[in-house]
This record gives structure tokens, sequence and C-alpha cells, in this order.
């Protein structure tokens, strides 16, 4: 008879690529964006590719560059703001394929948005919000002229990017803002709408 240990120690066993990587956060820029990400197996990685869409649009899969263990994928700059979703596909060398996030059918999002309106005047207004007052004292007033159901929530940024604060805006018609620990400066708010739409707006502290 054969021996059962060794029998098995003649099967391979094959779990598929192993994925690490870290959520793209939230950005006001525009592009490129890099997604990083550590993909190992006990035998062979053979491929990997990352699928996204932009603005719910799908876009072609992009194949990565690769040192190592390391898998770079580089998305396009894009030319507007909105919302990217994005999965990262392993395959090994036994045809097994591998997910992250590990459903084949979920998705990372982020969005992504370049600053462009200037608050320039004491009262700033377009067709959606207006903001005052500016330069800010210690609060910031933001009120929607269209809908507010239409606006998910706000954040502001400074201009190194750092994330100073964030909220929900809820079925209201106006929120405040305390900004009394802001230091002077210029900062970037951010207003995501439901629809993925963001509205970024400069202003000065």
């Amino acid at each position: 008879l054969s021996n059962p240990t060794t029998l098995r120690a003649a099967i391979p066993i094959t779990t598929g690529a192993y994925i690490n990587h870290t959520k793209l956060a939230d950005t006001n820029g525009n592009g490129s964006f890099t997604i990083s990400a550590t993909i190992i197996d006990n035998i062979n990685v053979a491929g990997a590719l990352l699928n996204y869409t932009v603005n719910n649009i799908a876009q072609n899969p992009l194949t990565p560059s690769v040192s190592g263990t390391g898998y770079t994928f580089t998305i396009p700059e894009q030319s507007s703001s909105g919302s990217i979703t994005y999965s990262i596909k392993a395959i090994d060398s036994y045809g097994q394929i591998s997910y992250l996030p590990a459903h084949k059918d979920s998705v990372y999002t982020f969005r992504y948005g370049t600053a462009t309106n200037i608050i320039s005047a004491d009262v700033y207004a377009d067709q959606q919000i207006k903001l005052y007052p500016n330069p800010l004292n210690n609060e910031l007033n933001l009120e929607f002229v269209s809908s507010p159901v239409e606006f998910e929530s706000y954040r502001i940024f400074d201009m190194q990017t750092n994330e100073v604060v964030k909220g929900f805006i809820g079925n209201t018609k106006k929120v405040i803002i305390n900004t009394s620990g802001f230091i002077k400066g210029v900062y970037v708010l951010s207003v995501v709408k439901f629809n993925g739409e963001i509205l970024n707006y400069k202003f000065i502290k």
C-alpha cells in the first residue's frame, strides 16, 4: 500500500495568490493615480490586472509594472472631478484567480477633483451653493441654492492636501462649519454630491 503522506505530498496545494494593498484615499488631485500592491503565491504569480471605472464608465483593464512582489498600476490623469472604482485581480500558475476586495464583484472607491473656484468676494455664490464670509473668522457658512438632498458630505483640506475637517450634510439648507482652530492660510472645501460629482472651492482664513 502507498504511504498516504507520500500521496498527499504529491498533490500540489493551491490556494491562489495573496494580494496586499492599502485603499487609495479621496484626493483633490485629478491624476495620475498610482495603485500599488504586493502579490505573492506559493508557486508563481502568472499575471495581474486592475479593473476600474471612472464616473461609472468601465475603462480598459490596466496591466502593472512589476518589481519582485511589487505590482504598480497607473490610472491616467482625469480632466474633471468625480469618482473612481477599482479592483485588483491576480492569477497564479494553476489558473486560480484571486481578487481584492475579496469578492469578485466588490470594488474600492475614491473621489478626486481639482479645486477650480476661488472665493474672491465676501459672499460667494453659484448655481448650487453659497459660501461666506471670506476671509474666515471662526466659522464658514455653507448654504445650498439647489436642493440639499443632492449633497452628501464635505471635507476641508489645507494646501498640503491634509484633511482638516469633514462632515455630513444631510437634509438641510445650511451648514455652519467651525473654523476657529484653523491657522491662517488658504484652504480647499470639497462638497460631494450623491451622484459622485465633487465641487471644490478655495477660501482664505
